[in-house]
């Protein structure tokens, strides 16, 4: 995933894989900042810019087939430079491991949090 958002998306270490080669968890590099629920609950704003950071990064996500699988404002991070970083892809994972359907709702779930984060914060 790192390649298709790297900008937005936290440099993945190591990626751990059940007996089958299933993915099912990553190690993660450390991000400096605080997540974007801590930015809300000091008063913070969220800026257009950082707006279009987040539909940018899910949109390129999810236009290469993979989702985040829990999308929340504790797993994006806001750096002291003002750039958002997507952590925690412990639900992440590539559609082609699901089912059709599965695929579209996890997809789906990803748009849906990043339009309910924005409409939190525009409130």
């Amino acid at each position: 995933m790192n390649k298709i958002a790297p900008e937005n998306f936290v440099k993945p270490l190591g990626i751990q894989t059940d007996k089958l080669g299933n993915v099912i968890g990553f190690n993660m590099s450390k991000v400096k900042g605080k997540t974007l629920l801590e930015h809300l609950d000091g008063g913070g704003n969220l800026t257009k810019d950082m707006q279009k950071q987040l539909n940018t990064a899910i949109t390129k996500i999810n236009d290469q087939g993979y989702y985040h699988g829990d999308l929340n404002l504790k797993n994006i991070i806001l750096k002291p430079n003002g750039k958002l970083v997507i952590i925690d892809p412990v639900g992440a994972g590539h559609v082609t491991n699901v089912s059709e359907e599965l695929a579209k709702d996890l997809i789906n779930r990803d748009k849906t949090a990043v339009d309910n984060i924005i409409k939190l914060f525009n409130k």
